[in-house]
Parts: C-alpha cells; structure tokens; sequence
C-alpha cells in the first residue's frame, strides 16, 4: 500500500506530434508526493487508471517505463514514465530514513492513437482522473 498526500497535473494534456507508427500523441506531466518509499510510482498511476475505468490493465492498453514508449496496436494506449523529480521532503522528525520523508515524485502520461480524436479523449480522461488526486490509497 502505497500513500500519496497528492497527485496533481503540471498541465491539461497537449498534442506532441506522432510515434514511429503515425499515432497522434497527448501528454500530461503528472507531480506527487508519496509516504517514502515509494517502490513502485508507475504502476500505482496505472492502477489509478484501471480503478477508474479509463484503461483495461497493464500490458493490455497501458504501458510502463522506457521500453514501453512505443507499444503495437491502433489504441487508444497510453504509457507511463517516471522521469526525475525533486528530492524528498523531509518530516520535522523523521531522522535519516527514506521511510520517514515524502517523496516528490513526477511522471508523463501519454496517450496514442491512430484517430487523433480517440488520443485526445483518452489523455483528457487521464487528466481528469490523475488530475487532482488527494490523500490516497494505492494498492500496489
């Protein structure tokens, strides 16, 4: 179980071009911060994603990390990647332990398609799901 004090988006989802197969591309940057350690921040966006009905599952239609940032299919898919964020912020009395810090943590969400519309769609869903997200609970 993982517990985020936030998740919140640096910005509404923008067209960024098209991938290596033509798909229209949307992204959305996303900022959080977890009760350290946070092990796994990409899977516990996805399975944000999959509670809230905006994707399938993971390897289905939502993808992780930097091998997936190209995956088949005609999508909509969206992928996951954590990129650098700040370092933690400490806790007026939590020592030296990870344990005791919040993590600020970032990550860019992509969405895909070959209907640029259907990109879209799925980026703004993203976006109104991971959008504004506070004092959560993630099971992973």
């Amino acid at each position: 179980m993982t517990r985020f004090l936030h998740i919140v988006a640096t910005q509404r989802p923008a067209p960024i071009g098209t991938d290596g197969q033509n798909r229209a591309m949307y992204t959305c940057s996303y900022m959080a911060e977890g009760v350290g350690p946070v092990l796994k921040w990409e899977e516990c966006l996805a399975w944000l994603l999959v509670q809230a009905g905006v994707c399938v599952g993971l390897n289905t239609d939502i993808f992780i990390g930097p091998v997936a940032s190209n995956p088949p299919g005609a999508g909509p898919l969206v992928t996951i990647s954590e990129y650098p964020g700040a370092p933690p912020r400490g806790i007026h009395n939590g020592g030296a332990s990870t344990a005791n810090k919040y993590e600020r943590l970032t990550a860019q969400v992509i969405a895909r398609a070959e209907d640029p519309e259907a990109a879209m769609n799925r980026a703004l869903a993203c976006f109104r799901t991971l959008g504004a997200i506070y004092n959560v609970d993630v099971a992973v």
